[in-house]
C-alpha cells in the first residue's frame, strides 16, 4: 500500500517492520521507535477498515510491550476541524459518520488528513442524533509529527485506565436539567432528597414531583452519588461512602 509505505519511509530502516514477541506470541509492528526514557513507541498505520477483534488483539498485545499509537488514513473520513482558538495548534473535530470499530481503541490515536495530522487527546462517541462523534487534539504538519514521535514519551502521558472514547452524557439543556445539574454540582457529599426537591419546586413551580425526582436521580447518578438512608431521613444521595 502506497500510503502505508510513504509513512514507513520517513523513518530509519531498523525501526520498520519490527517483529515483537511476548508470551509465545509475535506480531510485526509497522514501526517500533525507542524513546528517551528507554520505553518503546509502537506505531500501527491503518489505511483500510479493521475489525473490532483485530483492534482488541493488537491493543492487548502491543500495550504489554510499549505504548501503542494508531495512525489512520483519514482523508475519506467526514471530519470537520476547527481551531479551538486563534494562534493555537489545538483543534476540535466532529465526525459525522464515524467508524464505530475505532471506539475500541484505548491507546493513542491520530488521523492523517494528508497535509496535517491530528493527535487526539479526548473524544466521545456519537450518542443519538443530536450528539455527533467528536473531540479535540493537537494538529501537526507531517514532518513535525514525525520528529515528535521520536520523543513521544517525553511530551505526552496517557492514562490507559480511562477510555479514549467516552459515551457523551445527556447535557443540561432544559430548565429542569439545568436547575438539577446546578444543585448537584454545588452540593457536598450528601444530598437530602426531600430538601433538594423542595428547592427545585421553588425554582420550577410548574414541574410535577415525579419529574423533579427523576431528574434529580439522573443527575446524582451521573455525578457519582448512590442512594441510601441517613439518620431521620428516609431518602438521601451520598457520595464517597
Amino acid at each position: 500500500m502506497k500510503w502505508h509505505l510513504s509513512w514507513q519511509e520517513l523513518f530509519a530502516v531498523e525501526y520498520r517492520e519490527v517483529i515483537l514477541c511476548h508470551n509465545f506470541h509475535k506480531h510485526r509492528a509497522d514501526l517500533c521507535l525507542p524513546q528517551p526514557d528507554d520505553s518503546l513507541l509502537i506505531v500501527e498505520f491503518q489505511h483500510s477498515s479493521i475489525s473490532v477483534e483485530k483492534i482488541r488483539e493488537r491493543e492487548h498485545f502491543y500495550t504489554q510491550i510499549g505504548h501503542l499509537l494508531w495512525v489512520f488514513d483519514a482523508w475519506k473520513f467526514q471530519i470537520r476541524l476547527e481551531p479551538a482558538s486563534s494562534n493555537s495548534d489545538i483543534y476540535q473535530f466532529t465526525w459525522s459518520r464515524p467508524h464505530k470499530s475505532l471506539w475500541e481503541i484505548n491507546s493513542s490515536l491520530a488521523f492523517d488528513f494528508g497535509h496535517v495530522i491530528l493527535l487526539i487527546a479526548q473524544a466521545h462517541q456519537r450518542h443519538g442524533k443530536r450528539t455527533p462523534c467528536g473531540g479535540w487534539g493537537w494538529l501537526y504538519r507531517k514532518q513535525e509529527f514525525v520528529t515528535m514521535l521520536h520523543k513521544f514519551s517525553m511530551l505526552f502521558t496517557f492514562d490507559l485506565s480511562k477510555s479514549l472514547w467516552e459515551i457523551k452524557k445527556r447535557g443540561a439543556t432544559t430548565p429542569l436539567f439545568k436547575a438539577v445539574t446546578k444543585l448537584v454540582t454545588q452540593a457536598d457529599s450528601t444530598i437530602i432528597e426531600s430538601d433538594a426537591l423542595q428547592e427545585l419546586k421553588k425554582q420550577l413551580p410548574n414541574v410535577n414531583q415525579s419529574a423533579l425526582r427523576g431528574a434529580l436521580a439522573t443527575a446524582c447518578l451521573e455525578a457519582g452519588y448512590v442512594k441510601t438512608s441517613v439518620p431521620q431521613q428516609s431518602r438521601a444521595w451520598v457520595k464517597d461512602i
